[in-house]
């Protein structure tokens, strides 16, 4: 078989199991926010992420109470797949507009800031549509 030949069989299974990989995780993301759903009935969760080229990305998994308490904090850094989403014990009860701040600034948690950023913009999109709704100000958004 000529070398073109097995290149694109390499391709074909790196490809596959890069499939595999993303359904799993996939997978585990959704089990998981139908879990905090479950838990936290009130409030809101929130969602960011943070990719990088060279190093770690992040993905956090913000949960707040209706008076935008911080009730739990689970961030997933990695490369792959086998990355497993972890509690972070230390930003629970941080108000959500503290809650930036008390990440340390350092390059090595840049993409964690930046993931709790777009997780805290969105719970305050979540909180303006619902109240919108609730005033009748605004359709909620059809689920």
């Amino acid at each position: 078989m000529p070398v073109w030949q097995w290149a694109i069989l390499f391709w074909a299974i790196l490809w596959g199991f890069q499939s595999i990989g993303v359904w799993l995780q996939m997978r585990s993301y959704a089990a998981l926010l139908n879990d905090l759903r479950q838990q936290f009935q009130d409030g809101f969760i929130g969602t960011g992420y943070s990719p990088r080229r060279l190093s770690k990305g992040s993905i956090v998994v913000l949960v707040v109470n209706s008076d935008l308490i911080v009730q739990r904090v689970l961030v997933m850094r990695g490369f792959t797949f086998l990355a497993k989403y972890l509690p972070q014990p230390e930003f629970e009860g941080l108000r959500l507009a503290a809650l930036s701040a008390a990440v340390p600034g350092t390059r090595k948690h840049a993409s964690l800031k930046m993931a709790i950023d777009k997780a805290a913009a969105q719970i305050g999109q979540l909180k303006t549509t619902r109240e919108q709704a609730a005033y009748g100000l605004a359709k909620p958004a059809l689920a």
